[in-house]
């Protein structure tokens, strides 16, 4: 008499364990690890956006001023400029990791102390500590996703990447101002706290290095030349004007339209067109630069159409309209991180983006701050609104001098 164990039971037993091999090849998935990484980048924007998209209420229940608020929605960004640089190497010498995970933790419990005062001052240095751990965070976000996509889909795992950050703000202008209105201005900073404490138990329970990236060595150097210094800085000028010109828009926009009768909610909405548009347009937008072929004609042109479209925003017709073409005029901005990379002696890749992103951290930083005394001081909602058209302008002067310069300088070379 045959007395082996029924067929069944090892048939169960295989399908189990393929069942858990299946799971665990998904989970290991280099697309479901760019996920997580994606929504990480989402919470930093969220997290950014939501003093703005609530800003009216703030000022009433902090007793602040249009200034101070200015000064709380660049603080968010003021670490990066020093931060920006030496992110990476903590990085490198703690693991991507742990420091990812530390400015997440910093971001929830800023988020909900935040969420907790009605004080000013405990109010800003919570913003400030936030906004360390967004720049810890979001630096190692870049890393982190080009250590999975180094062989094969670089640019679209980056494009998918840049993508979360619009789609983060948009969400906040979103989904914030309606709570706020029925809530108060507190509940939505602690929603910010809460997300970053989920995004977290995320990156700790599925994220880990790939192996080539584990059997790379950890160097530093500043070897930039004259030529490299003078590009980043050029480019890093670039990319902060024309995101403080979009910025600016955002922050301001929904206190602009209040003036006119709108509903905190209802503004919301329309500040946030320029986010949806701007999604599809960062996506295609590489796509499109070199199937035209005239990548300096495209961006020179988009830069001095998005000024003339905030100035139509601030005239208050049809307001909507004007955020889905600003949006959308943002088609090219990949051009510029490409024409970066290009510049930089592949050993100064790292160092050359970092002063880049401290260029970009610094002044995106005292922008919305010199916005709010603007407006204070000529007594005008549309006084930021002004100055962003400005920026775009001297986006498309800055990019018109880096170009000039690159050529000459490799002229030279």
């Amino acid at each position: 008499m045959n007395l082996a164990p029924a067929a069944p039971n090892d048939s169960l037993s295989d399908s189990g364990q393929k069942n858990s091999r299946r799971y665990a090849v998904f989970f290991a998935n280099r697309w479901f690890i760019l996920g997580i990484l994606i929504l990480a980048r989402m919470a930093v924007a969220f997290q950014f956006q939501s003093v703005a998209a609530v800003g009216p209420l703030l000022v009433d229940e902090l007793a602040i001023d249009y200034a101070v608020l200015g000064l709380i929605i660049g603080l968010y960004m003021l670490p990066g400029a020093v931060i920006a640089l030496p992110a990476g190497l903590f990085g490198q010498r703690y693991g991507d990791k742990r420091v990812a995970l530390l400015g997440l933790v910093l971001m929830t419990f800023a988020g909900l102390f935040m969420g907790l005062t009605a004080d000013a001052t405990i109010f800003i240095a919570c913003r400030i500590v936030s906004g360390i751990g967004a720049i810890l965070l979001n630096v190692l976000l870049t890393k982190m996703v080009a250590d999975w996509f180094a062989s094969r889909d670089t640019t679209v795992a980056m494009s998918l990447l840049l993508s979360g950050w619009p789609i983060g703000i948009g969400l906040a202008l979103v989904i914030l101002a309606p709570i706020g209105d029925a809530m108060g201005g507190a509940l939505p900073m602690l929603i910010t706290g809460i997300i970053s404490a989920s995004i977290a138990v995320l990156i700790l329970a599925f994220y880990h290095v790939p192996l080539e990236a584990q059997k790379a060595a950890a160097t530093f150097r500043i070897g930039l030349s004259g030529r490299e210094w003078a590009l980043c800085l050029l480019a890093g000028l670039v990319w902060s004007c024309l995101n403080v010109g979009f910025t600016l828009v955002l922050a301001f926009g929904p206190s602009f339209l209040a003036e006119l009768h709108y509903s905190l909610a209802e503004a919301g909405v329309v500040t946030s067109t320029a986010m949806w548009t701007m999604i599809p347009a960062l996506v295609f937008g590489g796509y499109v630069v070199e199937r035209l072929g005239k990548p300096n004609a495209l961006m020179t042109t988009c830069l001095f159409f998005s000024a003339f479209t905030v100035l139509g925003f601030a005239s208050g017709f049809a307001p909507i309209l004007w955020c889905a073409l600003l949006g959308v005029l943002l088609l090219p901005a990949g051009l510029i991180m490409k024409l970066l990379v290009a510049s930089l002696d592949a050993r100064n890749r790292a160092i050359g983006i970092g002063v880049f992103l401290s260029c970009y951290y610094g002044i995106m930083a005292v922008s919305p701050l010199v916005a709010g005394v603007l407006r204070e001081s000529t007594g005008s909602s549309a006084a930021p609104l002004w100055l962003a058209s400005g920026m775009y302008l001297a986006a498309a002067l800055f990019f018109g001098t880096f170009r000039v310069v690159q050529a000459r300088l490799s002229a030279v070379n």
